[in-house]
C-alpha cells in the first residue's frame, strides 16, 4: 500500500522527485548561496523585503541582466518569466 494523498497521489515518490528536483536546481546555482551570505551583511536575510525570505526553499536568484521575458542570474542561467505579476518587476530590473 502507498502513502498517498485523497487524489490519489502518491506521497513517496513526490517526495523523491522533489528531492532529486531540488538537489538539481542547487547544482545549477552554486553562486547564489554565496551571494545571500553577502547580501544578508547588508539586508535582512539577503533579500530587499524581510517576507521575500520565506517565498522558496532554494536560496535567492542573483540576476544579472535581463531584457524582455527573458533574464540572466549569476550563474548563466536563462529564464523565461511566465507570471505576469512579475513582469513589472523585471522591467524595472531590465531597465536598470
Amino acid at each position: 500500500m502507498t502513502n498517498s494523498t485523497p487524489a490519489g497521489y502518491d506521497q513517496d515518490r513526490l517526495h523523491t522527485v522533489r528531492v532529486r528536483e531540488d538537489a538539481m536546481f542547487l547544482s545549477r546555482i552554486p553562486r547564489s548561496p554565496d551571494a545571500t551570505a553577502r547580501a544578508r551583511q547588508s539586508m535582512p536575510y539577503g533579500v530587499p523585503m524581510a517576507w521575500m525570505a520565506a517565498l522558496y526553499r532554494h536560496p535567492p536568484l542573483f540576476v544579472v541582466e535581463g531584457s524582455g521575458a527573458r533574464f540572466r542570474d549569476a550563474d548563466g542561467n536563462t529564464y523565461l518569466v511566465r507570471l505576469l505579476t512579475q513582469s513589472p518587476i523585471l522591467i524595472t530590473i531590465s531597465q536598470c
